[in-house]
């Protein structure tokens, strides 16, 4: 999380809308989403997708 420099609610809204959605969340849709940069959406994606496959596997 400190690579991204986003705060606790912005990762708690995108783990949110990623565990919530049916079909999987790009980083585009939580760029869009939640108004972060590029870069930052698409750590957020990794980031989560590790959590989410760590806590399933």
């Amino acid at each position: 999380m400190a690579d991204a420099n986003l705060s606790l609610r912005m990762w708690v809204f995108g783990m949110y809308l990623m565990k919530t959605n049916l079909k999987s969340v790009s980083s585009m849709r939580l760029y869009r989403d939640l108004g972060l940069l590029r870069l930052a959406a698409w750590i957020m994606d990794r980031r989560v997708r590790e959590v989410i496959f760590l806590e399933v596997g």
